[in-house]
This record gives structure tokens, sequence and C-alpha cells, in this order.
């Protein structure tokens, strides 16, 4: 595992069905297999001036749910104890960047808490396809001192290369990019991976019962102690509470007021959570989301988002 830091997660090695995945892509697409076959005509050439430019369909209809269906339930059993997020904020994308394709620089936050993507590319056969995105040195330019001249060297985007069986998630609020690919023009060749967005859906039981309706009333009881302080700071805190203890496992708070709040936030919600009433046996992970309303524990029933669940075994 790498992790940047709080707000972005590289893990290799991901998926052990990813090689069923890419033998079902290079088959569908093979330079043998009937031309005039319907199912090679999945790809949408997806083009906005300035902003994107790529193949993509949606990989719920590209791959057989044999192959397909085991790599939602890894992704979401790893979100949701991870990072409290154990829904999709809709149905994921397969896109392919051939020659000249890019995602210009762009934020994901109306679509989930986390933007993740899954490598499928074989081997390296082109430049660039690097997720790029920025750091808070860019974010907060000035009073981070990114402009003086011994930081001159100091890069302004993490960049993180499209490898094999590599998952990167990251806080979806985050400007990020996809460097222009050079070389490849079929799109078996290109930059191959599946991409999409995670949400919060009430706590993710390890063991014991579903206790989100008492979290929630936890998190909301911090909400009204807090007032007009809770809002002065936005992200997701996500919490792991077992045997009367709290421990943070995801946090991506940051101070968006002229007062510095996020410290007491995380203080107060993880002694509330340490001190709620929980079963005996219960160990869960709460995902706390922060915005401009204040604190919720989300759920997908509530939300309206098109989010498709999965329980993590």
């Amino acid at each position: 595992m790498i992790a940047a830091n709080g707000h972005i997660v590289t893990l290799d090695g991901f998926f052990d069905g990813a090689r069923a995945l890419r033998r079902e892509l290079d088959v569908r697409l093979s330079d043998t297999r009937d031309p005039f076959d319907p199912s090679r005509f999945a790809w949408e050439a997806w083009h906005v001036d300035g902003q994107f430019s790529q193949q993509r369909t949606p990989a719920r209809g590209f791959f057989s749910a044999r192959a397909y269906t085991p790599f939602e339930r890894r992704l979401l059993s790893w979100a949701g104890l991870a990072l409290g997020l154990s829904a999709l904020g809709a149905p994921p994308w397969l896109s392919s960047l051939t020659d000249g394709g890019f995602q210009g620089l762009h934020r994901d936050s109306p679509n989930g808490e986390f933007a993740f993507s899954f490598g499928l590319s074989r081997g390296m056969g082109f430049r660039g396809g690097e997720t790029q995105i920025a750091t808070f040195d860019l974010l907060d330019y000035f009073r981070s001192r990114a402009h003086t001249s011994e930081r001159a060297t100091s890069p302004l985007f993490h960049e993180v290369a499209p490898r094999w069986n590599r998952l990167v998630a990251f806080d979806a609020r985050l400007p990020h990019a996809v460097r222009m690919v050079e070389g490849p023009r079929h799109v078996r060749d290109g930059r191959v991976a599946i991409q999409g967005w995670l949400v919060a859906n009430g706590c993710v039981a390890r063991t014991g019962p579903d206790v989100t309706d008492l979290a929630t009333e936890v998190v909301q009881h911090v909400n009204r102690r807090m007032g007009r302080r809770a809002r002065g700071a936005a992200g997701l805190l996500s919490v792991r509470v077992h045997e009367k203890r709290a421990r943070i496992v995801c946090d991506t708070l940051v101070e968006t007021g002229p007062r510095p709040v996020t410290a007491l936030l995380r203080n107060a919600l993880t002694a509330a959570l340490a001190r709620a009433p929980f079963p005996k046996g219960t160990d869960v992970v709460v995902p706390i989301v922060v915005g401009e309303r204040g604190v919720s524990l989300p759920s997908t029933r509530t939300r309206g988002a098109a989010a498709l669940a999965v329980t993590p075994p």
C-alpha cells in the first residue's frame, strides 16, 4: 500500500481476478473475432473539448457477471472497512485512453466522497496516462509558501502511474487529471481502467448488528452541541468503534471557516462514539460526512443517490 496522505490511497495487486477481466477484454477486441459481432461495438468516443477525450463503456455491460461481480465485491469490501464507504455513487465506467487521449483537470465531488481508478493496462506500451492529483501546496499556494524559490522544485501534483492491477482511491474533491497518452491506437492497447466513485451507506459492520440508527443519533447530538462551529470544516471522518474504543480509519477533514475546528470536531465525534451504548460485540466503521449543513451519517436511503450497495463479507 502507498498512502500519499489521508486523501490518497494506492494499492498494488488489488484484485485476484484481474487476469480474468483482462482476458475477456482481449478476447472481445481480438483481431480474429468476427468483425460483425455486435459485442465489438461497445465503446463511446467521448470527447469534450478541453476536458476529456477517451473511449468509454459501462463496465457491467462489457464484462461477464462471472468475471466482473467479484471485482465490485472486493472493491466495496475493502472500501467499507478502510474508508467507511460501502456503496457506489453510480455504475462504474470502463475507459481506454489511446494516442492523444486525456482527462483535463476537474473534480468529482458531486459524485461521491472518494473517486477510484483500477488499472487494467496490459504492459506499458504507451507514455503518459498518470493520474495527477493536486497537492495541498497547490491548493493553499501562498500560505504554504509554495511560490518561494526554495520550493520551486516541489511538485504541485501527486502523480500515480497506471500500473496493472493497481487501485488508486482519492478524495473526490481534489482537482485531478490524467496526463495525455502517447503511442497506442487500438483500444485494447491503451490506458485501460475501471473508474467510479464511492459513497457512504450507513455503518459498515465488521461484526455485530447494524447500528446505523444509534450511530446517527450520536452524530446528530454532536452536531447540535457544536452548532455553527461544526460548519467550519468539510470532509469525511470514518471511525471504527470496537469494545468501547473509537479509532479514526479515514480522515479527509479540512478547514473551511475562519477558525480552526477540525481537531475539536474529531475529538468530539470519537469521544461520543466511544461512550455510545452500542450492543456488546459491536465492531463497526462509522462514516461521518461534514459539510455546509453540518455533520451527518449519510445513507443511500436518504441521499437519493444512484448508489448500488454491496455488503462487505
